[in-house]
């Protein structure tokens, strides 16, 4: 007597539509702010921003000197 052959479980593949990201990006430069990073692996994805107004409030410059 034979063991019975299981069915493979059905790959699908998973992905982050481009107008899904388009919307997403769209939407934060409406609100003022800037992306720092954007991570996509398959259908996650990871959108770091920035404060617009963070960004010139920085007085040391990262410790450079003025020439």
């Amino acid at each position: 007597m034979s063991a019975p052959v299981l069915d493979k479980p059905k790959q699908t593949r998973v992905r982050a539509s481009k107008r899904a990201l388009e919307i997403a990006l769209d939407v934060l430069a409406e609100k003022g702010l800037s992306v720092e990073k954007l991570c996509v692996k398959g259908g996650q994805v990871e959108i770091h921003t920035r404060s617009v107004e963070a960004d010139s409030s920085h007085e040391n410059h990262g410790g450079l000197k003025q020439w």
